[in-house]
């Protein structure tokens, strides 16, 4: 009998070491899949032969691996031991967000458009309790999620060099050239420019996820105890801020900045982390040995990008501004409910007389908290500021000078741009990252 119970419990530690490989294997690999655009095309909306890009409903390669995770992490009783949702603030900051984008199906326009936003919000959910309480290593995470983007950085930099990007089907990216009509591009005296895209939807995505993951290289490294296992960061960082610069994206410009002036404030002022200012300062200069080589190979198209003329006199500017009256439009018509998640573009399509000749011109407002307001109401932009002071709050009290770094440069892509909220990629990256960065201080600093 002793024996037979001693080879059970060899078969059961057996078969529980599996598990938890299996386990981890598919959390690394959403993370180091989550910056692909591999999709499966459920519905697709053509306007007079276009494709309107805001009422596609996708589900990306990547879900799979989040949600065979999270079903193995349910069936380990510790891992639900440890779930305390009830006082965790942070769930229900979101789990809020999710019932009320879900009621919104009632009276949304488009209530599938609806139901996958909250789809999109519930996999957030589950990004958000991965690295909460799934037991994973946010070092390894990063640097997964890091070698993904690396790919994108170089494909960027390729395409800049070629001023041309193939198409790749099976990892989402399409094609682009500078004279194609709808193609993001530079235009300037000596012709046009095509921004790069990586193998994201837009430059500003690549350019915004490319400066977070950077900053987040730069804190691993500088604030790591086994700094000889990060040198290799020193190798691929570079290739991240290209990427930055190379998107000629200036919300990614002005994070980076941002997020660089927030840390380095705080290794000044805060005395717990004075220690790591030589560090900080030798990435600093690094940093700024690249920025120059950018400068001086691009310098036309940077001062002409930095320019007051270039900011406040050109088509972006008076698309954005027209954009925020058509989200107080709706503010002032729906300020309590809002017309439905990821519904601003259908609404303003059907009630808003513009010019506008092409489907794609309808776009979400270039600012979460207005678009928020107008898709969810009064309610849901409440749950969400309440959730950003919550976090801000209690990070400054405990001095998380990794979050309030990485919060900081988010700031710009979520005042001036919308993907943070509209892309599947921004969403769950906004989560995993601000996620990473908090409980990875917790760890390291508590």
């Amino acid at each position: 009998i002793f024996s037979y119970i001693l080879d059970a419990q060899k078969k059961r530690g057996v078969i529980c070491c599996m598990e938890e490989k299996v386990r981890k294997f598919l959390w690394y690999a959403f993370i180091f899949i989550l910056p692909f655009q591999t999709v499966w095309i459920l519905r697709d909306v053509y306007i007079e032969g276009e494709k309107w890009e805001y009422a596609s409903v996708l589900f990306y390669a990547s879900d799979l691996f989040l949600l065979g995770f999270f079903l193995l992490s349910v069936l380990n009783v510790r891992f639900r031991k440890k779930i305390t949702p009830l006082r965790d603030r942070i769930f229900l900051g979101i789990f809020g967000l999710i019932v009320l984008s879900t009621l919104s199906f009632f009276w949304a326009l488009d209530p599938v458009l609806a139901l996958f936003f909250s789809w999109k919000s519930f996999l957030a959910l589950l990004v958000y309790m991965s690295v909460r309480y799934g037991e994973i290593s946010y070092d390894t995470s990063l640097k997964l999620f890091s070698l993904g983007m690396l790919f994108h950085s170089v494909l960027g930099i390729s395409q800049w060099i070629q001023q041309y990007s193939p198409e790749i089907s099976i990892l989402g990216v399409s094609q682009y050239e500078a004279w194609r009509p709808g193609v993001s591009v530079l235009k300037t005296e000596m012709g046009r420019w095509l921004r790069v895209y990586g193998g994201m939807p837009h430059p500003n995505i690549l350019g915004g996820i490319s400066a977070v993951v950077f900053l987040a290289l730069i804190f691993l490294v500088t604030f790591s105890e086994k700094k000889h296992k990060m040198l290799w960061i020193f190798f691929v960082f570079p290739f991240f801020l290209w990427g930055v610069l190379f998107s000629f994206s200036r919300t990614a410009w002005l994070g980076l900045f941002l997020g660089w002036g927030v840390v380095t404030l705080g290794v000044v002022v805060w005395k717990q982390y004075r220690m790591f200012a030589k560090r900080w300062m030798y990435s600093s200069l690094l940093s700024l040995c690249v920025l120059l080589s950018f400068v001086f190979s691009a310098r036309e198209l940077f001062f002409d990008r930095i320019s007051e003329e270039s900011i406040f006199h050109k088509e972006s500017f008076f698309e954005r501004d027209d954009l925020l009256d058509q989200s107080r439009d709706i503010i002032h018509k729906h300020p309590f409910f809002g017309v439905g998640a990821a519904n601003f573009t259908l609404w303003t399509r059907n009630n808003v007389v513009t010019d506008r000749e092409y489907v794609a011109q309808f776009q979400p407002v270039h600012n979460i908290f207005f678009l928020l307001w107008s898709e969810l109401g009064l309610v849901g932009i409440f749950v969400f500021l309440w959730l950003l002071l919550e976090l801000f709050i209690r990070a400054f009290k405990d001095r998380n000078l990794i979050f309030l770094g990485i919060l900081s440069s988010m700031i710009p892509y979520m005042v001036l741009d919308h993907w943070l909220w509209t892309s599947h990629v921004g969403m769950l990256f906004f989560v995993f990252i601000l996620s990473v960065s908090w409980y990875q201080y917790q760890r390291r600093f508590l």
